[in-house]
Order: C-alpha cells, then structure tokens, then sequence
C-alpha cells in the first residue's frame, strides 16, 4: 500500500493567477461580489472629470442656468439639478449597456493577442490628447443644443448631452472602462456601473446648484485644471500598458511585467517633475501626492519581483 506517499503529480488544480491592473481589480471585484467597490471608483472618476479643462468651465454656466430658471427658489434649482444628473447618468447608463451587451457577443475578442495590442494602442493614442497634443472636438450639433433649453426636460437634455460635450477630456477615461466593462459580459452591471459614474459626474451640480452662492464657491480656472488633466491621462497609458502586459504575458513572465509597471511608474514620474510645468498651489500638491503615490507603486513592483 502506498497511503501517505506523497504525490510528485503536478498540481493541476491550482488556482489561475490573478490579473493586475485595473482589469483584475473589475473581475476580481465581481467574482467576490464587491459591486460596491467598483461603483465607487467609477463614480469618483465621475468626480474628477468635472475638473478637467473641458468640463470645469461649464460649471458656472449650468449653475446660471439654474439660477436663471428659479432664481429664488432652492428647491426649483435642486429639482433641475437631480434632472440635469439624471440626463447624465442615463445617457452613461445607457453605454454601459451597450458595452456589456457587446462584450457578451464579442468577448472572445478579449482573449486574442492581436486585439489586445490593438485596445493598448488605442488608449495610449487617445491619452495623448490629454496632454494637448491633439485635440477631439465637440460636434457642432450637439454645442448648439447645449444652449437655449429651458426647463425641467431643457435640464435633461443639457445633462444627457453633457458627456459627450465632456469627450476631449473625459473620451479617453470613458473608452478605456468601455472595454473593461465589455469584458464583464453583464449588460445589467455594465448599465449599474455607468450609472454611478454619470451620478458622480453630475452630483457637483445637483449641490452647488441648491447653494444660493453658486458658482461664487468654485475656484477660477487656471492651470491647475491641465494638471488635473495629465494626471487623467497617466491613468489611461497605465489602462493601456494594461493590456500589452495581458499581450505579451506569456514572454514577458512575471518579472518582465513587473519591470514593465516600474518603466511606467519612472516615466510618469519623471514626466510630472520635469515636464508638467504648472506651480500653483494646487498642481504643487497633486502633483507631490501622485509623484509619492507612483515610487510606491515602484517600489511595491520590485519588492514583488
């Protein structure tokens, strides 16, 4: 009898590694059920396209739109605020949707080499639009119908086009969970997810738009807003960089992969000290906190090397 000898078979009922990246932070969220944790992250980026240079300055004309609409009553501009927010979240609801839909027909997509390098290149491409190498416009169109509404349903439509006049800044962002969204395959969570991040877009107006002061409590624009703006763009290149690692996982290995996130972490950084050129007060700050955040990530990828 052989009871007790150990066995030299391999083990072929390891568990599968788990993925990086903001990626596997979304699969491993929903196979542990953290729904709530995903929401939030998406729902403060809602938070912090409201301070890119695209968006920002359109603060202060939508909260004049409320004033103008009920000047003298809070809850008139707190009614057309939630309706402004509702128009957001449902034209983000309805994306996600779409791209979870997709994801169910074209998932297999996401395992094909070819694609992955292609989706990296595409992020990579459309970040760099957040340094203002290129510029996406707004179509003329949909400008137009940003103006002139009234309303409860003028507020809606102000709101469900405002994601689209938000693309310059907030396109890239909203590409690249597009297309972690697709690989979930859950129409029902792509729609929840969005929705959180459209009510994160939109809930600043909701709440400055009940304040009798407005738009008198925001600070003016200024060149904190592009800092703001490039630190959006580092987190698209690191969704890209995301999946070139998926790409070429299998020669990279895990050492590779973790050189490859320290080359990253290096080159923002040394981007955010010695290129991004803005010194107020503001950039100085957010900049020191992403220089700290990026060595510890540095850091953290060597130790797991």
């Amino acid at each position: 009898p052989t009871v007790g000898k150990p066995s030299l078979e391999p083990n072929t009922t390891a568990q599968p590694q788990q993925e990086g990246g903001l990626a596997g932070f979304i699969r491993e969220a929903f196979r542990s059920g953290n729904w709530l944790g995903v929401a939030l992250l998406l729902a403060l980026a809602g938070l912090a396209i409201n301070l890119t240079p695209c968006v920002y300055p359109m603060v202060p004309i939508t909260l004049a739109f409320f004033a103008n609409q009920s000047s003298q009553s809070r809850l008139g501009r707190l009614q057309l605020g939630f309706f402004y927010m509702l128009g957001i979240a449902g034209t983000y609801g309805a994306l996600g949707g779409i791209a979870a839909s997709a994801g169910a027909t074209f998932g297999s997509l996401f395992e094909n080499r070819w694609f992955l390098i292609g989706l990296g290149a595409l992020m990579i491409g459309l970040a760099l639009s957040m340094f203002d190498l290129y510029e996406i416009g707004i179509p003329a169109p949909i400008g137009r119908q940003l103006k002139g509404r009234s309303g409860i349903v003028g507020a809606l439509i102000m709101g469900a086009l405002v994601g689209v006049a938000a693309a310059p800044c907030a396109g890239p962002l909203v590409v690249a969970i597009l297309a972690e969204v697709a690989r979930i395959k859950n129409p029902l969570a792509g729609i929840a997810l969005f929705i959180s991040m459209g009510v994160g877009l939109g809930l600043p107006y909701m709440v400055l738009g009940a304040l009798s002061t407005g738009s008198k409590t925001l600070p003016k624009s200024g060149a904190w807003l592009k800092t703001v703006k490039s630190l959006l763009g580092l987190v698209v290149i690191g969704l890209g960089v995301t999946y070139f690692g998926q790409a070429f996982g299998r020669e990279l290995g895990d050492i590779g992969k973790s050189w490859l996130w320290i080359s990253f972490y290096s080159a923002s950084g040394l981007y955010l000290a010695l290129f991004d050129k803005t010194s107020d007060r503001f950039s100085i700050g957010a900049k020191g906190l992403a220089l700290l955040a990026l060595g510890m990530l540095a850091g953290t990828s060597y130790q797991s090397m």
